[in-house]
């Protein structure tokens, strides 16, 4: 992993001063930095240690031991809680640690977002395939390209690296972009997380341009409401157009207009924004989409660069993936690139791991493993699946997290229940719930006229194996909700649980019940 050479304290501190959270310095400021860090475990000699208050844990309740192990700094918010340090430590005062995070991980590391293009993607459900998808089309432009999400972080070389969080913390986001533009990256594509806007973990970064493409409800449980939630991703197109600019970038945008908070997101926009949708409104839009079983074809007007009548078909299902590639599209257009180079890509584009991502063992049916975890996200990938079954059932597998937003578990109940043919409720990262209290609350939305239709199974390997063993020719198969992971979250393990692996084996070990199709 990269390491940014030491810095002097000083220089950090003036970067805090210049950018308005400096308080007051105490000790010895002429020390020297190894490295900026909000973690304890971290800590080393000559460590900026960031006192950042979390829902579980204080930072300042670690101070003592940060400064046993050599730290040059510390930076926090509370004073009373350093009273008993003495020593040459430096003890900084801030008004916002969390900012302050921010500003000196990407001092620290030389501001890489200035060395590389930076494009950001937000949204409730297709963060991930939109990612790539920009990717996919920047690389078939000739580009260096890496990516950071939920899949952790990509080059187009095929290294990977694994990442704790959609959006990691300031000082990874920072090493990482400082990494991408030393091996000679030029574009990195990120996901950018609300949890991540809302607690600045991208401050500091310079974006070159963003894309909205929805807003659902999700994670509630940490926003509240709706309106908190939409606050926190439209910081991206109303906050860091002005950090863009001051590190002489302009910022574009690409925004789905046909979603509500989308249209809502273009009248606050700071900055130029190009609008995309299904309709003739947009800057971007099909003119028509035909679906078939394993593909779709769409014809797309981009007013922006005068193209007309541009074909594209994709190996991908679901309108909610042609609005992934309008998205696409749109910010190589925002940015002025030329988009018909990039339809080879989208036409030879596979999904990501767990993205309406198929499972052949050579079976008569089709299974698919998705990411859905939300009710639009169930809805949409229904949607999508539903007119392909013909005269076969659709199957779906899912369950929904514990320690998570309880409002969308019955939410999601009606919607597979209503959707699908025959339900199979199981357990899904239930962590330190019950997970049979979280499965009668997805039984809860559940209407009386459907309840004939669902089965409960919280063991989730016997779910899904009930599930292929009742598939019959023509059938459709989704297990739900986890995608890409590879773990069940129970109590405070991860058992090791990766639902591809396991279709995989339950497939393999019926034998010569199947012909290859």
């Amino acid at each position: 992993m990269e390491r940014a050479e030491v810095k002097p304290l000083r220089e950090l501190v003036d970067a805090l001063e210049e950018a308005g959270l400096l308080i007051s310095v105490s000790g010895d400021v002429g020390a020297v930095v190894s490295d900026v860090i909000s973690d304890s475990r971290a800590a080393r000699d000559g460590v900026a240690f960031v006192c950042i208050r979390g829902m579980k844990h204080d930072g300042h309740d670690f101070i003592g031991e940060c400064v046993a192990r050599g730290a040059s700094a510390i930076i926090l918010e509370d004073e009373a809680k350093a009273a008993s340090i003495k020593g040459g430590v430096a003890l900084i005062k801030v008004r916002d640690a969390r900012k302050a995070l921010a500003i000196l991980s990407s001092k620290f590391f030389n501001e890489p977002s200035k060395l590389v293009r930076l494009i950001g993607v937000t949204g409730t459900n297709g963060k991930t395939t939109t990612v790539h998808m920009i990717a996919a089309c920047l690389k078939s432009l000739g580009r260096r390209v890496a990516m950071m999400g939920t899949l952790g972080a990509l080059t187009d070389e095929g290294e990977h690296f694994e990442l704790p969080h959609t959006t990691p913390e300031a000082p990874l986001i920072q090493r990482h972009l400082l990494m991408f533009a030393n091996s000679g990256i030029q574009d990195v594509v990120m996901e950018v997380s609300s949890h991540a806007l809302s607690q600045d973990r991208v401050l500091g970064c310079a974006f070159d341009a963003a894309a909205f493409i929805n807003l659902t409800q999700d994670h509630l449980d940490y926003h509240g409401d709706m309106e908190s939630y939409f606050l926190a991703k439209a910081l991206l197109f109303t906050e860091y157009p002005r950090h863009a600019h001051a590190a002489g970038k302009e910022f574009v945008a690409a925004v789905n207009s046909d979603d509500p908070y989308g249209r809502r997101l273009l009248s606050i926009c700071a900055c130029k924004a190009i609008s995309y949708g299904l309709n003739s409104e947009c800057d971007v839009y099909p003119l028509r989409v035909e679906a078939e079983r394993t593909r779709t074809s769409m014809v797309v007007n981009i007013k922006p660069l005068g193209i007309s009548s541009l074909r594209i078909r994709m190996p991908l299902i679901g309108m909610f993936n042609v609005y992934n590639a309008l998205a696409a599209l749109s910010v190589l257009a925002a940015l002025g690139e030329d988009v018909t180079c990039a339809v080879e890509a989208l036409e030879k584009f596979a999904p990501p791991k767990g993205r309406l991502e198929p499972i052949d063992e050579g079976q008569p049916f089709m299974v698919l493993i998705d990411y859905a975890h939300t009710p639009d996200g169930l809805t949409q990938v229904l949607k999508a699946l539903k007119p392909l079954k013909g005269d076969g059932k659709l199957i779906i597998v899912f369950g929904c997290g514990g320690e998570r937003d309880q409002t969308k578990r019955p939410k999601m109940g009606h919607i597979a229940s209503t959707e699908c043919d025959i339900v199979i409720v199981t357990s899904d990262n239930p962590r330190s719930e019950d997970p049979m209290v979280i499965i009668d609350q997805i039984l809860s939305g559940i209407e009386p006229t459907e309840q004939h239709k669902v089965l409960v199974e919280p063991d989730r390997r016997k779910a899904i194996s009930k599930a292929i063993e009742m598939a019959q020719d023509g059938d459709i198969v989704l297990i739900a909700g986890k995608g890409h992971e590879t773990y069940q979250i129970v109590g405070h393990q991860r058992i090791p649980f990766d639902d591809g692996e396991v279709v995989r084996e339950i497939l393999r070990s019926l034998g010569g019940r199947f012909k290859r199709c």
